[in-house]
């Protein structure tokens, strides 16, 4: 009986702290901002940003490591996406240059899902220190 109760309080402790989360309440390993301009960011009725980071480990044969991508109105200010990445990627003795961080924006109209523009910024292969050194930085992405 103690083993069920003991159980089902560790059930309920996880399903309310999980449902707690934003990037205040995660514990990040590493987080990381992307921001855009360009001449084709504006507001637009039924259109919507779409930000993605991933990170690739170009040692592993180019396996993404972590993908997100977040959804942003056209209004919203600032024009930004904040990510979290949870998990440790990589030990802070690990020397290689085998993480590249890739940041990628369009804008999509919701409707038809057509790619109004885009861009890109891929920054260069870093070790585990490096990557850790883009800790609460941003990237900004250039939208044509």
């Amino acid at each position: 009986m103690r083993k069920l109760l003991l159980v089902l309080s560790l059930l309920a402790v996880f399903f309310v702290g999980t449902g707690l989360k934003s990037l205040e309440a995660q514990n990040c390993w590493l987080e990381h901002t992307i921001t855009w301009s360009g001449n084709c960011v504006y507001p637009d009725d039924n259109t919507a940003y779409y930000a993605n980071l991933t990170i690739i480990d170009v040692c592993d044969n180019n396996n993404p490591v972590f993908s997100e991508t977040q959804e942003i109105a056209t209004t919203e200010n600032p024009l930004q996406a904040d990510f979290c990445v949870e998990d440790a990627l990589c030990t802070i003795d690990d020397q290689a240059l085998c993480f590249k961080m890739v940041c990628t924006v369009q804008k999509r109209n919701k409707i038809t899902n057509a790619i109004i523009c885009s861009g890109q910024t891929i920054l260069p292969a870093k070790n585990c220190a490096g990557l850790l050194q883009l800790d609460g930085l941003s990237t900004d992405v250039q939208l044509n």
